[in-house]
């Protein structure tokens, strides 16, 4: 999935909810899939500027979060959460996958 949709118990009469977005999350289809091998997941990493893959802990705090009262005033909030690949921008993050992708198409001819 690319973003999960958390629908507060706070929902305002027009249907506002909060979405959470990750980025990489450890032992997720989606991270799996790009990284393959301990070198992909090496090179993916590196392109994370807090220098770590996220994990379902990390996507729980937020949503525990937003179900709390430390949430009462928020409504409709898109968070991210993605060790700060947004803000730093996606070229990185592809030129590091495109690298790893043609490593192993290279490797699999020989």
């Amino acid at each position: 999935k690319l973003g999960y949709s958390y629908p507060s118990s706070r929902t305002t009469s027009s249907g506002a909810h909060h979405s959470v977005v990750p980025g990489l999350i450890e032992d997720t289809g989606g991270t799996e899939a790009l990284t393959p091998t301990p070198e992909a997941r090496s090179r993916v990493t590196s392109a994370v500027p807090l220098g770590r893959l996220g994990t379902k802990q990390d996507m729980a705090n937020v949503c525990l979060f937003l179900g709390s009262d430390l949430a009462n005033y928020m409504s409709g909030s898109v968070i991210v959460v993605d060790g700060a690949l947004y803000q730093r921008g996606s070229v990185p993050l592809g030129n590091e996958i495109t690298a790893a992708i043609e490593f192993f198409k290279e490797r699999n001819k020989k």
